[in-house]
C-alpha cells in the first residue's frame, strides 16, 4: 500500500517553560483549523504568561486552560418552585452569574439585571428581588456606610434554595419587620407572597413549633420535593401547603395527581385581595378562636400590619389593640426577635403580655448578677408563654422590672405636674411696663405693615 503524502508544518513545544519550533508530520487530509489555530495562539500567549511568572514552588512552570464551554448548574428547586415566576427566577440566575464562589463581588445594577434578563421596567426587577427575600432565594445582610455615614451599598447572599428562617434571622437582622412593610407593598403579589411567608410563621407558631430550631436540610428537601409532585401534605420550604394553596387560588395536586377541572373563582384578578387579607388576617367559619392552640386563632400584629383596604373579617377589640401597641420589649432583643415575640404574646390574654415580656427582661438583666445566660432569648420566651398556656405561670424576675417602670413613670407625671403648675404660677406682663409696651409696639407695627401689603 502506498503511504498517502504528509505535510511538514511548523508545531510547538514546551520545554523549561519555552517554546521550541519543532517539525511534526500531518497527514494532508486533515488540515489545521481555524479553531486550532486560534487554540495554538491561545497556548502562545499562555506560554509567554508563565515566562513571566516568578518564584519557587511545585506549581512552577505549570499552566491549566479549559477549552470547554463555560456553563453554570441551576437548583432543580428554583425551577419547580410553585411560588416564583419565571420572571424572578431569571433574576436569580442573572444575579449568580455575577457571583464568584471565593470572594464577594459588586450586586448587579438594576439595569444590568434588567439588560441580561430581558426586563425593560426597573420596578419589576425591584419587585423580583424583593420577592426573592421575601421568600428566602436571597438575604439582605448588612448595609454598608463609610465613616461618615453615607450610603455605600448592600451585601446579599444568593442561596441555592430557600434559606430555613433560623439561618435568616441570623444573616438578615431586618428580615421580619421587611415583610411586615412587604404586606403592604404597591404591588399585589409582593404584598400576597409577603404575607403567605409572615402568616406560615404564625401557624407554626401556633402549633407550639419553636420556629428558631434548626432544621435538617434533607428532611426540607424531601418535603419540598413531596409538595411539588404532590406527595405528601407538607410545604415548599418558606410556605405551609394552607399558604401555597391561597397564593395559587386553588388547592394542590391531590395524591392522585389530579387538578381541579377548572380553576377557582378566586385565580382570577379580583380575588386576589381578598386571598391577601385572608392571609393576613386568618379567619374561620364562625366566630374567630382565642384559644392558643388554635390553627386559625387572631394573633398579635404590628399596627402597620393592621392596615388593610379590604373589609375585615376580624378586628382586634380596643383593648387588644391598645396592648398590642403599649408592650415594651426588652432592649436586648432585635428587631426580628420583637416581631416574633410579638406573635408569641399575641396567643396570650392580654393581661399576661407585659407581665411575660417583664419576666424576661428580668431573667436578662440577671446574667448581671451571675445567673447563667441567656443564649436564645426567644426560646426562653417560648417556655413562659408555654406556663401561661398551662396555668402554671409565676411572675418572680418581673416584679422588679415593673416596679422600675412604674416609679419611673410616677417620676415623669410628678416632673410634669410640677411643669405645668409652674407655668400656671407666672403673672402675666405688667402693660406699665416700658420693655412690654416696647414689645407690643413693635407687634403692632408688624401686623400694620402685614396688613399694608
Amino acid at each position: 500500500m502506498r503511504t498517502p503524502p504528509t505535510a511538514t508544518v511548523p508545531t510547538r513545544r514546551i520545554r523549561d517553560g519555552r517554546l521550541l519550533s519543532g517539525p511534526a508530520s500531518v497527514s494532508s487530509a486533515h488540515p489545521v483549523s481555524p479553531a486550532v489555530e486560534a487554540l495554538q495562539a491561545f497556548i502562545r500567549s499562555s506560554v509567554e504568561s508563565l515566562e513571566q511568572v516568578d518564584g519557587e514552588g511545585p506549581e512552577r512552570g505549570e499552566g491549566l486552560l479549559f477549552l470547554g464551554a463555560w456553563s453554570d448548574a441551576l437548583p432543580r428547586m428554583l425551577i419547580e418552585d410553585p411560588v416564583l415566576a419565571p420572571t424572578d427566577k431569571i433574576v436569580w440566575q442573572v444575579i449568580k452569574l455575577r457571583a464568584r464562589a471565593q470572594s464577594a463581588t459588586a450586586f448587579p445594577s438594576y439595569q444590568t439585571i434588567g439588560r441580561l434578563a430581558n426586563v425593560r421596567a426597573q420596578a419589576t426587577v425591584a419587585r423580583a428581588i424583593a420577592i426573592l427575600r421575601a421568600s428566602r432565594w436571597l438575604t439582605l445582610c448588612a448595609r454598608v456606610r463609610d465613616a461618615r455615614g453615607r450610603f455605600r451599598g448592600n451585601v446579599y447572599a444568593l442561596h441555592d434554595e430557600p434559606l430555613p428562617l433560623a439561618d435568616t434571622l441570623y444573616l438578615d437582622p431586618e428580615y421580619m419587620p421587611f415583610l411586615e412593610n412587604a404586606c403592604e407593598h404597591q404591588h399585589g403579589r409582593v404584598r400576597s407572597i409577603a404575607a403567605a411567608a409572615l402568616s406560615t410563621i404564625e401557624d407554626e407558631i401556633r402549633r407550639g413549633t419553636d420556629v428558631t430550631d434548626p432544621h435538617s436540610s434533607l428532611e426540607r428537601r424531601v418535603e419540598a420535593i413531596n409538595t411539588v409532585h404532590a406527595q405528601g401534605q407538607g410545604g415548599f420550604f418558606s410556605f405551609n401547603r394552607r399558604r401555597l394553596e391561597q397564593l395559587r387560588g386553588a388547592p394542590l395536586r391531590n395524591t392522585t395527581g389530579e387538578m381541579p377541572s377548572t380553576p377557582s373563582s378566586e385565580s382570577e384578578g379580583g380575588g386576589m385581595a381578598r386571598r391577601q387579607h385572608e392571609t393576613l388576617v386568618p379567619q374561620t367559619s364562625g366566630e374567630p378562636s382565642s384559644s392558643p392552640n388554635s390553627e386559625d386563632g387572631p394573633l398579635l400584629r404590628s399596627s402597620r400590619s393592621n392596615k388593610t383596604t379590604t373589609t375585615p373579617t376580624y378586628e382586634q377589640s380596643s383593648t387588644e389593640r391598645d396592648a398590642s401597641e403599649e408592650l415594651l420589649f426588652p432592649e436586648r432583643l432585635s428587631a426580628n426577635h420583637r416581631a416574633l415575640a410579638l406573635i408569641y404574646v399575641g396567643q396570650l390574654p392580654v393581661e399576661h403580655r407585659q407581665a411575660v415580656l417583664d419576666e424576661l427582661e428580668g431573667r436578662l438583666r440577671a446574667e448581671r448578677r451571675g445567673a447563667p445566660a441567656v443564649y436564645d432569648p426567644l426560646r426562653f420566651l417560648k417556655k413562659l408563654c408555654d406556663t401561661v398556656a398551662s396555668g402554671e405561670f409565676v411572675e418572680n424576675l418581673g416584679v422588679a422590672v415593673r416596679a422600675e417602670r412604674d416609679r419611673a413613670r410616677e417620676s415623669e407625671a410628678r416632673i410634669r405636674r410640677m411643669t405645668e403648675a409652674a407655668v400656671a404660677e407666672i403673672p402675666p406682663p405688667d402693660p406699665n411696663n416700658p420693655l412690654v409696651k416696647r414689645v407690643m409696639r413693635m407687634r403692632a407695627s408688624r401686623a400694620a405693615r402685614k396688613q399694608g401689603q
